[in-house]
This record gives structure tokens, sequence and C-alpha cells, in this order.
């Protein structure tokens, strides 16, 4: 079954409000400069060079769990980050976009990034995609990200070659498109009905055929020593399941190293 989504796009933006989640102020201060030595000049510099935007689809459930802990941790070294859930919340950085469902991934996929062109398109230089399982070092992702220029279309991720011919980029660890490649994805691929009819396709599968039909190209996300940055698995899963490591080795275009 195919589905219109731009009516419901339309009416599905509802909410963004903040709130101070901050835990209570710890009457001494501690940093790890306390202890440590760290030049952190590069991140530092990078911070103020490369504007990220995360992203999360959520389910309104979760809101006081795993939506909970993103919130109080990597996400904040985001220069700014949204969830999208399927109802109207009354707190965190939240937008609903009026679809439920695990089944119905792609369409709240295609709502959140329709909303993100709409509001954040100008505001950012890249808009990483997040589950709310995943964790992110902002730092190592910005590093890798000042190889590419935000005014091309970029396409990043966990390669995997399959279910597609140009293999798509694996939702656990996240995938990240450049602002042109946002514009792109919605102005040609959206806009002019390039993308293929949504089916009951996970939202990384079908926004690799997005992208691809209208042409944005993948880039593999390797950092200086060859070695992936972005990982569908944690270490321990990979660590600890033989079968898993097989598997690994032969879907992803460059598997986690153990």
């Amino acid at each position: 079954k195919t589905h219109d989504f731009r009516e419901s796009a339309e009416q599905s933006v509802s909410l963004e409000k903040k709130i101070n989640v901050d835990p209570e102020p710890d009457t001494e201060q501690h940093t790890w400069h306390d202890t440590l030595s760290i030049d952190d000049s590069v991140a530092r510099e990078l911070s103020t060079q490369t504007r990220v935007l995360c992203w999360v689809p959520a389910r309104a459930s979760d809101i006081t769990k795993s939506i909970r802990a993103v919130n109080e941790t990597w996400v904040r070294r985001c220069d700014g980050h949204l969830f999208f859930v399927e109802t109207k919340q009354p707190a965190w950085d939240i937008v609903s976009v009026g679809v439920d469902g695990t089944n119905r991934l792609a369409e709240k996929m295609y709502a959140a990034t329709v909303y993100i062109y709409k509001h954040h398109l100008d505001q950012y230089d890249w808009f990483y995609r997040a589950d709310d399982n995943t964790y992110a070092i902002m730092e190592n992702l910005r590093l890798l990200l000042s190889k590419y220029d935000p005014n091309q279309p970029v396409y990043l991720g966990q390669l995997y070659q399959v279910y597609t011919p140009h293999g798509f980029m694996a939702g656990g660890g996240g995938w990240l498109i450049s602002r042109e490649a946002l514009r792109v994805l919605i102005e040609e691929g959206f806009e002019k009905n390039k993308c293929p009819p949504v089916e009951r396709h996970s939202d990384d599968i079908h926004i690799a055929k997005c992208l691809h039909a209208a042409g944005v190209k993948r880039h593999y996300s390797l950092d200086k020593f060859g070695r992936e940055s972005f990982h569908q698995q944690s270490a321990q899963e990979v660590i600890a399941s033989k079968q898993l490591t097989r598997i690994m080795k032969r879907l992803a275009h460059f598997p986690q190293q153990v």
C-alpha cells in the first residue's frame, strides 16, 4: 500500500517545548581538567564550525525511559536536538508527527524530515538521525564531518550491502545527511515523487532508496585509520557473539574489527 504523506505531514507538526532537566547542582564542581591534561582545542574549534541537529524518532511511552537517557547525555553536545513522537507531549524538545507503530517508521521519517526542512534547514549544516538507544560521541562525529562540505549532497553512515542495489546506511548507529542532501531529498525526492512507494520497509532502507533516486550519493564514513565510524551493534554484542560477527562480515561493507 502506498501513502501520500503531504497532507498528514502538514497537519502533524505541533510542538517544540523545552524544559530545564539539569540535575541538582553539585556543591563541589569538578572537571576532567582537575585530574587529566586534555588537549581539546580541535574539538572546541570544530564545535564552532560544524552545526549538527540531532533528531531521534521515538515512542511517547519511552519519554521517561530511553528518551530521558538520551536527553541527559550525548544529545546535549549537539547544536540542537529534537525527538519525534506520535502524540503531543508537554515536555522535552518534542515534535508530534501523528504517526505511530513500528511498522510505520518510514512514514515517521518522512514527517520528521519534512518538518526539519521547513523549520531548521538553514540553521544547521548536518542532520543526524539516531535511535533512542544510540550513543554518539559528537566530537568524533564533527571531526569526521570536517572532511565534507555541507553545501554538497552527502549521505553518511555504516553501509550495509543488502536490500537495495546501492546498499543503505544502517539505522542503529545513526545516519547523517548534509544540508544540501536534505534540500535535495525534499525538493527532488519527495515533492517530485522520485522516491519509491513506501511499503513495510524500515526507515533506513527507504531513506536510502529516496536519496539515491533524488541523486544524493553515499559516502564512506571511515576515520583516518580506515575504521568504521558508525556501528549498528555495541562492542559488547560483537565480542560476545561469534554468529553476529559472521553476519556483520557478510552484511556490512566495513565490518567492525574485534
